[in-house]
């Protein structure tokens, strides 16, 4: 069960989702509360340890700033739109030196990706998505599942949609914009289970 903390601006958090057993974290640079810039998302990346992934999240990107990103920070995954990378982010693929994290919201692809994060039409909005519509998408592709998740709800997640990952932003936030260490533990530490009872390990 591949588990991404999503919207992470300062290295605490960062540390703190490693330290929970994270796999990855998401750095925003689109318009968000939790939008990051190049410059403090380097400093964020000099100080986590090995090991955690990182993703470079946007929507409708200005290609510059997806260029630059790349070529600054050197991320696992870039994450963006179906649409967006087939309208114009696939020529950056040979010099990404990355994956493709295709955002499908709500629908069936009709041209499936490597592998996709299902969410609904807002991202960090806390809305939940069609798990039972993400449920048949993930028998065709690894499917990371995304939308309103909270440590309450992501064992349901999982027993249900069968996902390859989950992600999630708000449902561990005390605040807007402001992540919790402890629901960051709490949300791993109950989808690691969850995986486990399921067989998803």
């Amino acid at each position: 069960m591949w588990i991404k903390i999503c919207g992470i601006s300062d290295s605490d958090t960062a540390l703190a989702a490693a330290r929970a057993g994270a796999d990855a974290v998401g750095l925003v640079f689109s318009p968000s509360v939790r939008q990051i810039s190049i410059d403090n998302a380097a400093a964020l990346l000099r100080e986590i340890p090995a090991g955690l992934q990182t993703v470079a999240v946007f929507r409708k990107p200005d290609r510059q700033l997806a260029l630059e990103v790349l070529s600054r920070l050197a991320p696992d995954y870039l994450q963006s739109d179906q649409e967006d990378w087939e309208s114009g982010l696939r020529d950056l693929e040979p010099m990404a030196g990355c994956r493709f994290l295709a955002v499908v919201r709500d629908r069936f692809p009709t041209e499936m990706p490597s592998i996709c994060l299902f969410e609904g039409e807002q991202s960090g909005q806390g809305q939940l998505a069609d798990w039972r519509l993400a449920a048949r998408v993930a028998q065709r592709v690894p499917l990371v599942l995304a939308g309103g998740l909270t440590p309450a709800n992501v064992a349901e997640a999982i027993r249900e949609v069968r996902p390859y990952g989950v992600d999630v932003s708000s449902g561990v936030e005390e605040s807007r914009g402001e992540k919790s260490s402890r629901l960051i533990e709490e949300f791993v530490r109950t989808a690691r289970r969850a995986a486990a009872a399921a067989g998803l390990e």
